[in-house]
C-alpha cells in the first residue's frame, strides 16, 4: 500500500495557495499538515473513524466538521483519499451527490482507493473496508453521478521484485492504488 506522503504527492499538482480545499476523511489532518501553504483548508470525518475528539485538531488549526450538513459553501478541491472503500455504496453515493453540489464551477474531486485487482493489496485485512473498487467501477460510478473524469490511473507499482514478477507472469495488476480526478 502506498504511504500517505506518496498519496499526498499525487494531490499537490492540483492545489494552489488560493484554493478552498475540503478533505473528506481527513482523519488526523495529515494532508493539511503536509500542505501547510494553503490557507483555506477544511476537514470532515466521522468521529467513530477517528477515535479522537475535536480538540485533537487544534494543533492543525483548520475548521473540522463531523456532519456534512454543517459545511457550507463551494470548494475548489475536495479530496477523498483512501475513503471510498470504508463506505457502503449508499453512503458513497450520498457523499458524491453532496460533493457535486459543493464543488465550485471549476472545482475538482480527487479520490484514491486501493486497487482491488492487485493480488497483493490485502483489502479485507482491514476490517473497516466495506466496498472494493476497480478503476472501471469507480469511473462508471462517477460518470453515473454526473462527474467528468479528468484523470483516471492506477498508481504505484510494487517495489518488491518477486511480487512484480508474479504479477507479470500471471498478468495480474501490479499497481497498488487507483487515483482519480473528476469535475
Amino acid at each position: 500500500m502506498a504511504s500517505p506522503q506518496r498519496r499526498y504527492d499525487l494531490v499537490l499538482p492540483y492545489l494552489n495557495i488560493f484554493q478552498k480545499v475540503l478533505d473528506i476523511g481527513c482523519n488526523h489532518g495529515l494532508l493539511f499538515n503536509y500542505i501547510r501553504k494553503l490557507d483555506l483548508i477544511y476537514g470532515f470525518d466521522k468521529l467513530e473513524f477517528i477515535g479522537y475528539d475535536k480538540f485533537k485538531y487544534k494543533e492543525y488549526d483548520f475548521p473540522f466538521y463531523t456532519d456534512l450538513k454543517n459545511i457550507e459553501g463551494k470548494f475548489d478541491v475536495i479530496t477523498m483519499l483512501e475513503v471510498a472503500e470504508h463506505l457502503t455504496m449508499k453512503e458513497f453515493e450520498y457523499y458524491l451527490d453532496w460533493i457535486k453540489q459543493h464543488l465550485s464551477k471549476k472545482g475538482m474531486l480527487i479520490i484514491t482507493t486501493p486497487n482491488i485487482k492487485n493480488p497483493f493489496v490485502i483489502f479485507w485485512q482491514n476490517r473497516n473496508h466495506i466496498k472494493p473498487y476497480s478503476l472501471e467501477s469507480l469511473k462508471d460510478l462517477l460518470k453515473i453521478k454526473g462527474f467528468e473524469i479528468i484523470e483516471a490511473e492506477k498508481k504505484f507499482i510494487t517495489k518488491n521484485p518477486f511480487k512484480l514478477l508474479f504479477c507479470l507472469l500471471t498478468q495480474s495488476d501490479y499497481h497498488s492504488i487507483i487515483f482519480m480526478v473528476a469535475k
